[in-house]
């Protein structure tokens, strides 16, 4: 039996006038009609719970314009979209953005033209199809590449997501498949727990993947009954009538559901205002309750919003990692000195490592000069992790050993660590006799083939200090708008830190 919500309302509603208009003649009859007007209260509290819980749980309203307006990738940071709208199971129209990744050689290009337009007064931003844009090469470098699907919280829709999405497909190179739920930006329907399931499983049927490789829950409740008596104690006695509670998202179930195997990654902000971190810590405890694969990473200072913290956590330490090596004697540690403002009127060979820190562009570079002697290379890999930006130096006048150059360079570009950080090859002792020319260089060390990460090669001497700063500000550049989402203040010179 269904019950309209008049029909709900109009009986409590009854028992609240009769508590309140009756005059009691006894304290007896007084706490009778008492006891009515509190069961009223209670009752179309109850009612309004029940029929407007969606209104609560799904706020596709805010921010305000949400349901009107839905930025897309293209006219924000200049990335090609397929715009889809899927027909659920259910018949109902849902629209979603499909990003193709592309190569970095691609991105720049992309990038760089999306700039050119923007400046042009009068020229209109306009979309790009990408599926009429791919070549039969980029489509099979899309395919290679992972997918990530991009389901966005309660509120806003998938414009609101874009600075995750160029995250995965910039730095990444992932393609990403996000959508705005039913009820959600300009999607069709009313959004509920079920129909929003359907939602996700259109998409990933849409992008026709098997399995899913991998999960990453952010901030996320461990179910609706667990989360309310945590930021909306009053309404703790409601949740005594199991049936009031029609959006339950009961991650006790659902967890469980995920392959062993796949692994899970958590993370969590102990700041976080409205999904309490004791909330995260549940699923934690249900994952590996449950044996399988989990990695928990906790962000201290962490609120809801938690790319809005990592970013600001980024700008205020506006701190890079870059990683000087090469061949010995290719002249990694002349360089660094150099560009440090040192004496190069003797350098020794470095044995193991130097670390200088230095201020450049508003930034603090704290450089490694790793030591590049074949007994050393095996050791390299120990400094990859949280890397930036590698700085490959070349001894352009080495003939003898490009091909050797080439094999090191190439074995270090597939290091799952140094993945998307800036390249940058310094074609150093340029002032020599003999050296080899650019395209030499460019040609020997196969650079053309590097898809995997955003290269330059920079014509230098150590000696002279030629062109090295321009290589400098180049990784800087590159670097700065991969992490910082914006451009750094180069050529201001270096500020040697203590």
């Amino acid at each position: 039996m269904t019950i309209s919500l008049s029909a709900w309302l109009a009986i409590p509603a009854a028992l609240v006038v009769a508590g309140y208009y009756r005059s009691p003649q006894t304290t007896k009859s007084a706490l009778k009609y008492t006891t009515y007007g509190f069961l009223g209260l209670a009752s179309v509290t109850a009612g309004l719970l029940y029929f407007f819980q969606t209104k609560l749980v799904y706020p596709a309203d805010y921010p305000a314009g949400s349901r009107k307006q839905v930025l897309d990738p293209f006219s924000i940071y200049g990335i090609p979209y397929e715009d889809l709208t899927l027909t659920t199971p259910d018949n109902v129209q849902i629209r979603a953005y499909l990003i193709y990744a592309r190569t970095l050689r691609d991105v720049g290009a992309l990038k760089a033209e999306h700039n050119r337009r923007r400046a042009e007064k009068g020229k209109d931003i306009t979309p790009v199809d990408t599926v009429q844009n791919l070549s039969r090469e980029q489509e099979d470098f899309a395919k290679s590449r992972p997918t990530v699907l991009l389901y966005h919280a309660n509120a806003g829709n998938m414009g609101h997501r874009l600075p995750l999405a160029h995250t995965f497909w910039n730095n990444m190179g992932c393609n990403v498949m996000m959508l705005s739920y039913r009820g959600y930006g300009l999607s069709e329907g009313s959004p509920s727990e079920k129909g929003m399931r359907i939602d996700a499983q259109a998409a990933l049927d849409h992008v026709k993947q098997n399995r899913v490789h991998g999960v990453i829950l952010e901030n996320t409740l461990l179910s609706i009954r667990t989360l309310v008596p945590l930021i909306m104690p009053h309404l703790k006695p409601f949740l005594l009538v199991p049936s009031l509670l029609t959006e339950r998202w009961d991650a006790e179930i659902t967890i469980p559901l995920i392959k062993p195997e796949t692994p899970v990654l958590l993370l969590a902000g102990q700041k976080d205002e409205l999904v309490l971190p004791v909330q995260m810590r549940g699923i934690k405890a249900l994952r590996e309750k449950a044996g399988g694969k989990v990695k928990w990473v906790e962000f201290p200072n962490g609120t809801h919003s938690l790319l809005t913290i990592i970013r600001k956590n980024r700008l205020k330490e506006r701190e890079m990692r870059i990683l000087f090596l090469g061949l010995d004697n290719a002249g990694k540690t002349t360089i660094l000195k150099k560009l440090n403002g040192e004496d190069i009127s003797t350098v020794s060979p470095t044995l193991g490592f130097n670390i200088k820190s230095f201020g450049y562009g508003g930034y603090t570079l704290n450089v490694w000069d790793i030591g590049g002697q074949k007994t050393l290379r095996p050791y390299w890999r120990n400094y990859f992790e949280s890397t930036d930006a590698v700085v490959w130096v070349v001894d352009s006048s080495d003939r003898l050993r490009m091909q050797d150059c080439k094999e090191e360079l190439k074995g270090l570009l597939q290091e799952d660590r140094l993945a998307g950080a800036t390249l940058l090859i310094f074609a150093n002792k340029q002032d020599l006799d003999g050296s080899m020319s650019l395209t030499e260089i460019r040609d020997a060390l196969d650079l053309e083939s590097i898809q995997s990460h955003r290269w330059l090669v920079q014509p230098c001497s150590a000696y002279t200090g030629e062109h090295l700063v321009d290589g400098l500000d180049w990784v800087v550049q590159d670097v700065a708008s991969r992490v910082y989402y914006g451009s750094a203040q180069t050529s201001e010179g270096i500020n040697p830190l203590p």
